[in-house]
């Protein structure tokens, strides 16, 4: 009962930062995430797509799958999670690769979907901001790009998805990486 307030309370301070900075716009149900090639979030467009996430939650040329983004029962407010029919999906698996040439996310595991990952948290969240053009799916601190080592060139290609990190030793993306976006592409129920 603790753990859950204190993330509770750590929640809802991150998210009252966060929309004093930008508006959340809710979004909940099915659909797939289209993976865009770029560095500026305004002039994204569908040409720029190199592949999808499969239900691994990696990087892949054509194998994508469908999510769900869900709010959890033990939480309040804007908190949303994502799911795969292969589990949830998760940054904090410690089994998965990490950014190892990257300076800030040396530590940093890659997205992945492939069990039950009790672990996913308030950290694992996901959202998608108003006045984009269109829905991308951000995380983190108003953080709308993330960080692969190249894009799919081959149906086989299955490539890690990190967090995007940067600061005053590494002021973009990661040396001989790819800055990505994820676009929320919603599936409609049949």
């Amino acid at each position: 009962m603790k753990q859950t307030t204190i993330l509770s309370a750590s929640l809802g301070l991150l998210l009252a930062g966060l929309a004093n900075a930008a508006e959340f716009i809710d979004v909940v149900g099915k659909g797939t995430v289209a993976v865009l090639n770029g560095t500026n979030i305004d002039k994204l467009t569908l040409a720029d797509q190199v592949g999808c996430l499969n239900a691994n939650g990696a990087l892949t040329l054509d194998d994508c799958a469908v999510f769900t983004i869900y709010q959890p029962e033990e939480y309040d407010g804007l908190l949303r999670l994502m799911t795969t029919e292969a589990g949830n999906c998760t940054f904090q698996d410690k089994a998965q690769p990490t950014n190892v040439d990257s300076i800030y996310g040396k530590n940093d595991h890659a997205w992945t979907c492939d069990g039950p990952h009790p672990e996913a948290d308030i950290y694992d969240g996901v959202y998608t901001l108003n006045g984009l053009k269109m829905p991308f799916v951000c995380n983190g601190d108003i953080n709308c790009f993330y960080d692969v080592k190249k894009v799919p060139q081959n149906k086989t290609d299955a490539i890690p998805v990190w967090q995007f990190r940067w600061g005053s030793q590494q002021r973009g993306i990661t040396p001989g990486h790819v800055q990505v976006a994820w676009l929320w592409q919603p599936v409609k129920a049949v």
